[in-house]
C-alpha cells in the first residue's frame, strides 16, 4: 500500500506487526510455561488486539488470565497478569523507539481524557499510524 509516494506508513505498520508477533508469541510462550489451555488461541488474541492502541492488550489478556484462575487458581492468575504486564511493557518500550524513515506524521491530541491521547497520521494521506499515550 502506498501513502502518496512516502514509505514511512508502511514501515511503521510493519514494525508495530513485528511487535505485535513478539507480544503474541512471548504471551504463548509464557503461557506454555504456566500450563494455561488454549495458549495458541490466546497467543493469538493478544497478536491480534494489540493493534488496538491502549485498551487491545488489557482486553487480550482478560480470558487468559481468568482462565488460569479458573483452571490452576489465583496465584498462576497472577503469574499470567504479570506476565502479561511485562511483555506489554517491553514491547511498548520497543514501540517508543519508532521512527519515520521520510516525511513527518500529522500529530492530533485528545486532551479532554482523563489519560490525553496523541495519535498520528500520515501527513500524506491521512492513515493512521500510531497513537500514544503518556500512560502507556
Amino acid at each position: 500500500m502506498s501513502c502518496g509516494g512516502s514509505a514511512h506508513a508502511e514501515d511503521t505498520s510493519a514494525k508495530i506487526a513485528i511487535v505485535s508477533a513478539a507480544t503474541g508469541l512471548l504471551v504463548y510462550l509464557i503461557l506454555l510455561l504456566v500450563g494455561v489451555d488454549l495458549a495458541l488461541l490466546w497467543a493469538l488474541l493478544a497478536f491480534l488486539l494489540n493493534y488496538i492502541p491502549n485498551v487491545g492488550s488489557m482486553i487480550a489478556a482478560v480470558p487468559a488470565v481468568l482462565l488460569a484462575l479458573v483452571q490452576l487458581g489465583p496465584g498462576s492468575a497472577a503469574a499470567v497478569m504479570l506476565g502479561y504486564l511485562s511483555v506489554n511493557m517491553v514491547m511498548g518500550l520497543m514501540a517508543d523507539g519508532f521512527s519515520y524513515s521520510q516525511g513527518e506524521p500529522k500529530p492530533f491530541t485528545r486532551s479532554d481524557l482523563e489519560a490525553p491521547v496523541t495519535r498520528e497520521f500520515c501527513g500524506n494521506c491521512g492513515t493512521h499510524i500510531l497513537a500514544k499515550s503518556p500512560t502507556m
